[in-house]
């Protein structure tokens, strides 16, 4: 079972990803935020 802030993580991601779709946000990019943020978890 997935913690709170686990779950809030994932959120986190799928919407952060939704969100670089649509820009110019090259993916390399995105997933290194995703990464920065994951470590401040």
């Amino acid at each position: 079972m997935p913690t709170k802030k686990q779950k809030d993580t994932a959120i986190f991601i799928c919407q952060l990803l939704i969100f670089s779709l649509p820009t110019d946000i090259p993916i390399p990019l995105t997933i290194q935020l995703i990464n920065n943020n994951l470590e401040k978890f």
